[in-house]
């Protein structure tokens, strides 16, 4: 039996090391992603789109792990999510752009010529 003198307590992580460990596991799903859209050689425009729509998702939810670091009081943490959280927004609203712009290929393909 210990001593009372030894009580263990839980030391919850700082803001710094939850910042750097969502950091991590947003490139994570970035990764997984892109391995995903990889992998996939279909030829087939509307399973090319779906493929993009799924790695869209993944950026997005990449994404959201930024949120709560954004609004930090810390201001090296809030900017550095502010700038990760853009480039995965531009990366998202780019992928949405081909999808709709495959979309429209599809819809009217003699717009495309």
């Amino acid at each position: 039996m210990l001593p009372a003198m030894f009580v263990f307590q839980t030391i919850a992580p700082s803001e710094p090391f939850k910042f750097a460990s969502d950091i991590v596991w947003s490139f994570q799903i970035c990764k997984i992603a892109d391995e995903r859209l990889k992998t996939s050689s279909s030829k087939d425009p509307v399973t090319m789109m779906k493929d993009l729509l799924a790695y869209s998702a993944g950026i997005k939810q990449a994404n959201s792990l930024l949120d709560t670091h954004r609004r930090s009081q810390d201001t090296l943490i809030s900017q550095s999510a502010n700038a990760l959280s853009n480039v995965y927004s531009e990366i998202y609203e780019n992928n949405r752009s081909l999808v709709a712009f495959i979309e429209e290929t599809l819809n009217d393909p003699g717009k495309a010529r």
